[in-house]
């Protein structure tokens, strides 16, 4: 729940609370990790080489299945993790097509946002 007692924002945490270093490292480095294996790796990264499926789509496909994933803390979180799936996907292909490191440059990203909400929310309780 958030300040307002919704659970727009996702969940809440405390800094006192002994699951805090867990909390960390279960959103900031599991979560991106496997979220960027399925969501990107998997999803953007199939279909645009076996499925042959448009660039755009394969995004599309992508954000909604990470809104979807997502939409358990509440609609409105799902949305906004869908719009986040989006940037994640189109940075995952932009690097792919400068032959980067899209999986690490990705899973960096939404660590990193992770890690900011993550502080962000325990401050509001």
């Amino acid at each position: 729940m958030c300040a307002r007692g919704c659970r727009c924002c996702g969940p809440a945490f405390r800094f006192t609370d002994v699951r805090f270093v867990f909390v960390l490292l279960l959103t900031c480095v599991a979560a991106p990790l496997a979220e960027t294996l399925v969501f990107q790796w998997t999803i953007v990264g199939g279909r645009r080489r076996f499925a042959r499926c448009p660039t755009g789509w394969a995004i599309v496909a992508s954000a909604l299945a990470f809104g979807l994933a997502h939409v358990g803390y509440s609609a409105q979180y799902g949305v906004r993790a869908a719009r986040g799936g989006l940037v994640l996907g189109t940075v995952f292909v932009v690097e792919q097509e400068k032959r980067g490191a899209p999986f690490w440059v990705v899973t960096a990203i939404h660590a990193l946002h992770n890690l900011i909400a993550t502080f962000a929310l325990s401050q509001l309780i």
